[in-house]
């Protein structure tokens, strides 16, 4: 996808294919697309009031750092052996959305600052739940299955 180019087929709902089945870490990856919608739905307005796209990127950056916060708990208390991969991938975007919302504070807020953010968020929320997420949520199954099973 090219920066400027924001199509409406990817503005939608978290497709089946991400779902890890981890009922709460799908409905957080939910509401990170429900954002992103808004994001997209709401462009313009973010454009017109730089104060509203930076109470937006604050509230990625909280809502983010929860759902990090969240998986990381859990990985500490099934000892998973991935965790220090998994927290590397999550400190690395954290950092990119923060840095995104800083540069946004200092510069004028244009169209392609914004496709650039989406395009950013809406590539690394993907790749995580493939690269990280399913292996996670495949862990925690194979584990509750062992529970269930002795």
């Amino acid at each position: 996808m090219k920066v400027m180019e924001i199509p409406q087929e990817l503005s939608q709902e978290l497709p089946q294919e991400l779902l890890t089945g981890n009922n709460v870490i799908d409905e957080q990856h939910k509401e990170f697309f429900a954002r992103l919608n808004m994001l997209y739905n709401d462009k313009d307005n973010f454009m017109s009031d730089k104060k509203e796209m930076l109470i937006y990127l604050a509230y990625a950056e909280i809502y983010t750092m929860e759902h990090f916060l969240y998986e990381e708990d859990l990985m500490e208390e099934k000892n998973y052996p991935e965790i220090e991969n998994h927290r590397k991938a999550h400190r690395h975007l954290y950092k990119k959305v923060e840095d995104f919302r800083k540069s946004v504070e200092k510069t004028e807020l244009t169209f392609e600052k914004i496709c650039e953010f989406y395009d950013m968020f809406l590539y690394w929320l993907k790749s995580d739940i493939v690269s990280h997420d399913m292996k996670l949520a495949e862990f925690l199954n194979r584990n509750i299955t062992k529970v269930i099973e002795k």
